[in-house]
């Protein structure tokens, strides 16, 4: 699903339409015209109904023939299943490969998933672990239904905020960071999901697989560079979906959190993006994470490259 929001509207504006038009934005290969309206658009309904963030999501193509990531940012995903009493905000970055089949369904379906999930409200970690493996199942079904290819496949990772608190899954190389006026860097997402780190190689292998270095990279089958995805129904026995996961409080401290693919962090260290941000601090920050993604490409990054920062409202 795609919606593309391409006027301007002010608080007041906001106020006045139907809430439920700004439950969610699905941010889907946009020029930079409509990308920076949308941005802007997250803003004031952050604003506007006193979120406790405001949202800038950036993206470029680079040099690969097609843009194969997706983002979602639904700043009300509770709304979308009724769940009026308890807000949940939802960001999530999908990198897709071998075409954007994968990252579009995981990107429509995951977050849906894993708030019908009927462990959500008691147990959130293990409604995201189940949503993530449910949600590949039906990608398979899908796929095998229509009748796709078995070589499509997409990483993810998904960052939620519920009752002060932060939960990030992820599966393959996408990461999350979360940064802290205290100079605290969580580095989420470790270790990703890499074919050559050994828990990682060892469930390969369990499973019949092995691990190979192609081109100064290892790879599952000597073809896939992550262990853990979704689709890919090739190497179905051999990689999973299941997440890592990790809660935290939300301490009232907090500046950032960066959301983004490996396209980004490939080049770029958490230390590195934190002090990149940090010029910000004191000044407008519009066009902060387009800026990023510009000094990501300038450092050498040939990838797709999507980034997602939530801006506390604590950040000067």
């Amino acid at each position: 699903m795609s919606l593309v929001v391409s006027m301007h509207f002010s608080k007041r504006e906001i106020r006045s339409f139907s809430f439920s038009f700004f439950l969610f934005i699905y941010l889907f290969e946009k020029k930079n015209k409509e990308k920076n309206q949308t941005n802007e658009i997250l803003t004031n309904i952050s604003q506007a109904f006193d979120l406790p963030f405001t949202i800038q999501v950036a993206e470029d193509q680079g040099p690969r023939p097609k843009m194969e990531d997706k983002y979602v940012t639904a700043l009300f995903a509770n709304e979308l299943i009724g769940l009026s009493s308890d807000r949940v905000s939802i960001v999530s970055v999908y990198d897709g490969h071998g075409g954007t089949l994968a990252s579009e369904y995981i990107a429509k379906h995951l977050h849906i998933n894993l708030m019908r999930d009927e462990d959500f409200i008691e147990d959130p970690a293990g409604a995201m672990r189940e949503s993530f493996l449910s949600t590949n199942e039906s990608f398979f079904q899908y796929c095998e239904r229509e009748g796709l290819g078995d070589n499509v496949g997409s990483t993810a990772v998904l960052t939620m905020i519920r009752d002060s608190k932060l939960w990030v899954g992820w599966t393959g190389d996408s990461e999350a960071c979360l940064y802290r006026s205290t100079g605290e860097v969580i580095k989420f997402c470790e270790p990703t999901h890499k074919p050559w780190i050994e828990k990682e190689k060892e469930r390969i292998e369990m499973k019949g697989g092995t691990v190979e270095e192609r081109a100064g990279q290892f790879r599952v089958c000597g073809a896939l560079a992550v262990s853990r995805a979704f689709g890919d129904s090739r190497y179905r026995q051999f990689i999973t979906s299941e997440p890592d996961i990790v809660c935290v409080d939300l301490q009232g401290t907090e500046e950032f959190l960066v959301v983004g693919c490996d396209g980004l962090w490939d080049v770029m260290s958490a230390t590195a993006v934190g002090t990149f941000l940090g010029q910000y601090r004191g000044s407008r920050k519009e066009g902060m994470t387009d800026a990023l993604v510009h000094h990501a490409r300038s450092l050498g990054s040939t990838d797709n490259i999507t980034v997602a920062v939530l801006i506390f409202n604590n950040t000067p």
